[in-house]
Order: structure tokens, then C-alpha cells, then sequence
């Protein structure tokens, strides 16, 4: 993960690397008490975390709880695994409901398949939430995009082989 390998891996590659991210995962809690809050939205499509999920996921589903806009979204990401990603609305922040977002996500995975979360090693409150959910850090990782692509203009496809967001 050394600045000068990924300089040197992505000039190879004919791309930047993107950020460096901790991968966090947590196996399925169909009985997880926070999957009766969440809802499936299907009026989000223009919402741009919802986006950008699709850009580099796929089969991605979007929820939110009953009485909020706050997001989780879930989709097939980087080598089909099941990911997820959460946003919690600025005013809603420090309630502890990105904590039960991310549970709530445990409740929509498949029984037994792992879910996984990438995370900036700087967003605290996401790291904090995502561990107190029960996920664990597993590794890091720096994901490199198709050429042409940049990391603030996602590709126009969604992709096959499963970029994360």
C-alpha cells in the first residue's frame, strides 16, 4: 500500500488509484431487531449516493427506515461479494443511527454470506458505526478505475467485475 507502489501499479495499469479504504465485514443477521425498520425505496434512483452505487455495483436494492431518508444500499460489488454502503442525514448525525443502519444491513443479507463495507480510515463516525454494527476490519484495499474513468466521474455502465463505491 506504499504511495510509490500504487504510483508505480497504476502507471502500469493506465489509472490512479483510488483512496485507501478499510474493508470491514460482518456475516448475515436475519434476525437482526433493525430489519423491521428498514424499507425498500424504490423512488431514489436520481439520488446521487444511489448513483454511484449503481456505477459500480450490482443488483443494488436501496432502503431506508420507516421514518427517515437516511440511506442503505446494497448491491454486488468487487468480485461478486455483497456490499454495503450508508448515509445518514447531516441533521440526523451523533444519534447513533449509522450504527443501526449498518445492523440493519446484516438483516438483509442472505443467511450466512458475509457482507463487507469499504470505509476511509478518516471517517471515524463511519468506521465507529460499522464496528459497534459487529463488522470487522479484514484488510485494506485501493481500487483502481477502468481507463478513462476518474474518481469523481464514475463510469456511464454499471460495472461487471464490481468496482467499489
Amino acid at each position: 500500500m506504499s504511495p510509490s507502489f500504487l504510483t508505480w501499479l497504476g502507471s502500469r495499469l493506465g489509472s490512479e488509484p483510488g483512496s485507501l479504504d478499510v474493508v470491514l465485514a460482518a456475516f448475515a443477521d436475519p434476525a437482526g431487531a433493525a430489519s423491521s425498520t428498514l424499507v425498500r425505496r424504490t423512488d431514489l434512483d436520481a439520488h446521487g449516493r444511489v448513483r454511484r452505487a449503481r456505477s459500480y455495483r450490482s443488483s443494488v436494492s436501496v432502503y431506508s427506515p420507516r421514518d427517515a431518508d437516511d440511506l442503505v444500499i446494497v448491491g454486488r460489488g468487487l468480485a461478486g461479494r455483497l456490499e454495503v454502503s450508508i448515509e445518514v442525514d447531516p441533521a440526523r448525525r451523533g444519534r447513533g443511527i449509522g450504527e443501526a443502519l449498518a445492523a440493519g444491513a446484516r438483516s438483509l443479507a442472505p443467511d450466512g454470506e458475509p457482507i463487507f463495507a469499504q470505509v476511509a480510515p478518516g471517517n471515524v463516525a463511519s468506521l465507529r458505526a460499522f464496528l459497534a454494527a459487529g463488522y470487522r476490519p479484514i484488510c485494506s484495499e485501493v481500487l483502481f478505475l477502468r481507463r478513462g474513468h476518474s474518481a469523481s466521474r464514475p463510469p456511464a455502465e454499471p460495472a461487471s467485475d464490481g468496482f467499489t463505491a
